[in-house]
Order: structure tokens, then sequence, then C-alpha cells
């Protein structure tokens, strides 16, 4: 199916500043991140998707940061699309590429939103038809705030697309696969998982799109236009960007975002 028969549509809305605190990442090095989200005022818009097949990972930025409290405005916003599960399995799926770089994160096997899982990947696919992917996209209205201001931004956006998703989960059956990152289901307490311990809060962890081997760069680009980018020189990139879903079996037109 050509990727111009998707339908994609926007949300935008404007987001409360978010407070911060830029102080040193451990052994001075910023990570790589992908976040989006949405607010108060909402419009809505039709953009067209393009196709780019380029999926290459992007660098791994390096920052130094000065303690202080700051405030951070942006702008964000949500895009939907809607594809046969079947198709997004075959072009943007790449288990073993993807699954290296799980295995070279610090968070392997450390919680229980991460990889290796307790169950076969591929029995969250049985049943579906339908892929419905979101990507959110985040702006800052100012060009130059430190690296260190990305998960304060990036959270509250992961926590509502995640609420989302469960109620989305919850009302139509299916799978939700929310966004790569740190899991937020114990706020204040470590995983049990290093401990050998069941996961808290079952009902509410899912495990991430990346998790299970499939390529954000590219589901970015080809289905929303959207070109990931990364910091460099200790700053926030442009923008930022989250991808999540829902797998599920009803017709197409009868889930939206």
């Amino acid at each position: 199916r050509n990727v111009a028969e998707l339908h994609s549509s926007g949300t935008v809305r404007e987001l409360h500043p978010v407070p911060f605190s830029s102080s040193p990442p451990k052994g001075g090095v910023g990570t790589k991140s992908s976040g989006t989200n949405i607010a108060d005022k909402s419009e809505k818009r039709s953009i067209a998707g393009k196709k780019n097949s380029s999926g290459a990972p992007g660098e791994p930025s390096v920052g130094y940061f000065c303690t202080m409290e700051q405030t951070l405005r942006y702008r964000a916003e949500d895009f939907s699309a809607t594809l046969p599960l079947a198709d997004y399995l075959a072009r943007f799926r790449d288990a073993a590429r993807i699954g290296g770089y799980c295995r070279s994160c610090p968070r392997y096997g450390a919680t229980w939103a991460c990889p290796p899982f307790e169950f076969e990947v591929e029995s969250l696919f049985e049943g579906r038809t339908t892929a419905l992917i979101i990507a959110t996209r985040i702006t800052p209205a100012e060009a130059g705030a430190p690296l260190a201001a990305a998960r304060e931004v990036i959270r509250p956006e992961r926590l509502r697309l995640e609420r989302q998703l469960l109620e989305l989960e919850h009302r139509v059956g299916g799978r939700a696969f929310t966004c790569v990152g740190e899991c937020f289901a114990c706020p204040g307490e470590p995983c049990t998982r290093p401990e050998g311990l069941p996961c808290r809060h079952p009902e509410r962890v899912r495990p991430s799109l990346e998790a299970c081997g499939f390529d954000l760069e590219r589901t970015a680009s080809e289905l929303f236009g959207i070109e990931m980018r990364w910091g460099r020189n200790g700053l926030l990139p442009e923008y930022l960007t989250l991808v999540c879903g829902l797998f599920h079996s009803q017709p197409a037109d009868a889930v939206r975002w």
C-alpha cells in the first residue's frame, strides 16, 4: 500500500512552561532522546507522508551543563497514521538490527519495559490486523535550550501518550506500544526486575515499538515526513520526536487517535 493512501492527521496545542534543572549528566554524556506532544487550544490539519529510505541511527551527543533553574516553553504536535499491520511489519520491522541496539543499552534486562521479554514478541502481533502509529513532535519555543531539559519535556508528554494508549487499548482491544526510554510506572522507586521480583504494575507497563524490533527513524520519516533530530554540543535539537502505537483488529476507520 502506498504511503499516500494512509490517513495522517495532526493536532497542535501550546503547553505550559516546563521547569527543569540543567545539571551535569553522569560522565558528562548526554543521551539520544525521541519525544513530543500536546496541550490547550488545538487545531487539526492533514499532512502528506514523505518517503525516505534512510534509517541510520543518530549519533549520541555529549554535553556539560551549569546547574540552574529554568523553564522551557514548547509547541507539541501529535500525528497519526493507520495501515495494515502486515505492511507495517514488512516495511519497518528489523528485529535483528534494532535488537542489537537494545542489547547495547544499559537498560537492557534492567526494567520490565525492556527486552529480553518473558514472552515471544511475535505473540503481540497475533490476531491483529491494523497498526495505528502515533508520532509526537516537540519544538522548543526558543533555540539553544540545554540537552538536560529533554527529560523534563519528554516525561509529561510520555505520561499523556501512555495514558491515552492504555485507554484506547481498553476500549477497542489490541496491544499498546509505548515510547522508547525509561519506565515511569514506579516513580521514585527502582524497578523490581533486577531483584528477580515481578512487575508492580503489569496493567500499565507496555513495551515500546523499538523494543519489539521496529525502526522508529524510518517510521517517522516515511509515514510522517519527520526526520529525527539529535542534540549536539550539549543543546536540544530543533525538535524531539516520540513514536508509539496500537495494534488492533478493528476496522481501520473505526479507531482514531
